[in-house]
């Protein structure tokens, strides 16, 4: 077994990230056709609207890849420049042009 260092924790923190975004891609399709609440039955026989859980939940896997991927940004910088970074670059270059 490869022991653990500091020195993996940016892969690491990669790989998560890397992880979470195939889930949430993966997830995508079935978020559009869910609804946003669901009836619950309670208890005494009624029935009330509650959010549903799994809209609650892929939130907060959203949430959390963007939270992973602000960190991992900040700790280790971001090593694939976005593509809109670059079309600003290109604009801004172009506006100097005319």
């Amino acid at each position: 077994m490869k022991k653990k260092s500091y020195k993996d924790a940016p892969e690491t923190l990669k790989q998560a990230i890397l992880e979470m975004q195939d889930k949430i891609l993966s997830e995508e399709g079935r978020l559009m056709t869910e609804p946003l609440t669901v009836e619950v039955e309670k208890g005494d026989g009624n029935t009330v609207n509650r959010a549903n859980p799994y809209v609650q939940e892929y939130r907060a896997l959203v949430k959390d890849y963007a939270a992973a991927l602000r960190t991992y940004n900040e700790l280790y910088g971001n090593e694939e420049p976005e593509q809109d970074n670059k079309l600003a670059d290109i604009r801004s270059k172009l506006k100097v042009i005319a």
